[in-house]
Formats: structure tokens, C-alpha cells, sequence
């Protein structure tokens, strides 16, 4: 008779789906944190955001904005495919050491360059990052760190 084979030092034991927390409650303070930032940079620079405040969508004149945060310079923001085809333009927050910084792009140019997931758990959603909206996009202003902490959830 052979000995069982031991188990890999890499795999851990995954827990019971008892145990694990629902998809509802994933990640709840980072949006709630994403979208407080977003209603906060739209009052600020004159976006008229909708009354739903589970969106981060809004108008300035006749122009169809949404606006999505990073909490650093680095990482994307991302934009469902369903929000990405109502927009006219795409803002996007990026924090740093002295505040954050607001960039916008046409939302065509977002189609274009944007890298597009399409995971079976979510909504297929472009991803792009600051050096990709610095190319094709412009600077709206700054916030403050201030402004950001303002947007903290307790």
C-alpha cells in the first residue's frame, strides 16, 4: 500500500462557502469611499451629478459625464461598458501626496484605448490608467488632501 500523497505547502484550504462573505458585501467602503470622492470633484467643478447617489454620473451643459477615483496615481480607474456608452466624457480622480488630480477624456478616446475585462462574475469594464488620459485627455484642476479625507469612510 502506498502513503497518501502530502498536501503542496503552496495550496491553503479554501474556506466553506459558509464562511465566506457574500459578493453584496464586497468592497463596500471602497465604492462608498469612490463614489462620495466623485459627487464631491462633480459639486466642485460645476458637474450637476443625478439624484441616484449609486451613480457617479452627471451634466455640465449637454455633455454626459462620468467620474471614477483611483486612490493613487497608479492603479486604473474602471468604467462599465453600459456607463462608458452613455458618457460623453470620462473623468478621472487620481490621488497623490498633495491631494489628487482630475483628468477628463472623450469618451471615444476611452473606447479606443481602454483595456476591457470581461470576467463571467462582472459586467465587462474598461480599465485606464493616468499616463493613457494624460495622453488623450486634460487636466480639470486639483483637489486637496482635505477634500479627500473629507470622503473617508469612519
Amino acid at each position: 500500500m502506498t502513503a497518501p500523497k502530502p498536501k503542496s505547502p503552496k495550496t491553503k484550504p479554501r474556506p466553506s462557502v459558509a464562511t465566506r462573505r457574500p459578493d453584496s458585501e464586497v468592497n463596500q467602503a471602497p465604492v462608498a469611499w469612490g463614489r462620495r470622492l466623485a459627487r464631491l470633484v462633480g459639486e466642485k467643478f460645476g458637474v450637476q451629478m443625478v439624484c441616484d447617489r449609486a451613480k457617479n454620473e452627471g451634466a455640465r451643459g449637454k455633455t454626459h459625464i462620468v467620474i471614477k477615483c483611483a486612490k493613487s496615481p497608479h492603479p486604473p480607474i474602471f468604467i462599465t461598458s453600459e456607463m462608458l456608452e452613455r458618457a460623453d466624457e470620462v473623468w478621472g480622480v487620481f490621488l497623490n501626496d498633495e491631494g489628487g488630480e482630475v483628468w477628463s477624456c472623450p469618451a471615444s478616446y476611452v473606447r479606443r484605448v481602454a483595456y476591457v475585462t470581461r470576467n463571467p462574475k462582472y459586467a465587462p469594464r474598461a480599465a485606464i490608467g493616468l499616463k493613457k488620459m494624460r495622453v488623450g485627455g486634460q487636466l480639470i484642476g486639483k483637489i486637496t488632501p482635505q477634500e479627500v479625507e473629507e470622503c473617508r469612510i469612519p
